[in-house]
């Protein structure tokens, strides 16, 4: 979600960011996620394109959405803008399936099992009294 945290190179300069997946898809709305060309200009100055600028804000939205609508939000961060573009066809959508069985699921069975263990730990020590 960060721009330049990931930089995708095709073998010929042409960069995109944000998810590598990116780079071979096109877009009407965004076009071909190509935000520049390592021989003529720099990371700093392609964030002035007109296509990163729109992918940019929808991905910002979609976190924001995510941060206000989404109980995991602490544990994913706002998700993966490649598999909500591919999956809902929007950048600034929420829910993915690949949020959902990755995600949330792990997420649940990582605090099943925290309270199971907290739960032996306490009737352990005999705090809990039956």
């Amino acid at each position: 979600i960060n721009p330049f945290s990931i930089l995708t190179v095709t073998y010929d300069g042409r960069f995109s960011t944000f998810s590598p997946e990116l780079i071979g898809a096109n877009s009407p709305e965004y076009g071909d996620f190509i935000f520049g060309d390592v021989n003529d200009i720099s990371l700093v100055d392609s964030v002035k394109n007109k296509d990163f600028r729109s992918v940019y804000t929808a991905i910002n939205k979609g976190v924001e959405n995510c941060m206000k609508n989404c109980e995991y939000y602490p544990f994913c961060g706002g998700g993966s803008p490649s598999n909500k573009f591919f999956e809902n066809h929007d950048f600034s959508s929420t829910e993915t399936m690949s949020c959902r069985m990755r995600d949330q699921a792990i997420t649940d069975v990582a605090f099943d099992l925290l309270k199971k263990a907290l739960y032996t730990l306490v009737v352990g020590m005999g705090f809990l009294m039956i």
